[in-house]
């Protein structure tokens, strides 16, 4: 069970590095629809300005990514 629980937290860890902000302080929901998909992250806190702005820089990252073609995430049929 510890090893889960490292892996788990390894996994939190790289997931916060790579977005640059700490996923705690959010709340990620992913939709799916019969066209594609929307992400929608709300910082959990409204007076934390400092992850709000993280979180605007990573989504604005993430739809050039999308506009580019260059998907980190792959649709299955």
């Amino acid at each position: 069970m510890k090893e889960a629980s490292q892996h788990q937290a390894d996994v939190e860890k790289h997931g916060d590095e790579a977005m640059g902000f700490p996923h705690d302080k959010t709340t990620h929901r992913f939709r799916l629809y019969s066209n594609g998909g929307a992400i929608e992250v709300t910082v959990n806190d409204t007076k934390d300005s400092e992850t709000l702005q993280a979180t605007r820089s990573h989504m604005t990252n993430i739809v050039t990514m999308f506009s580019n073609g260059d998907s980190l995430f792959h649709v299955r049929p």
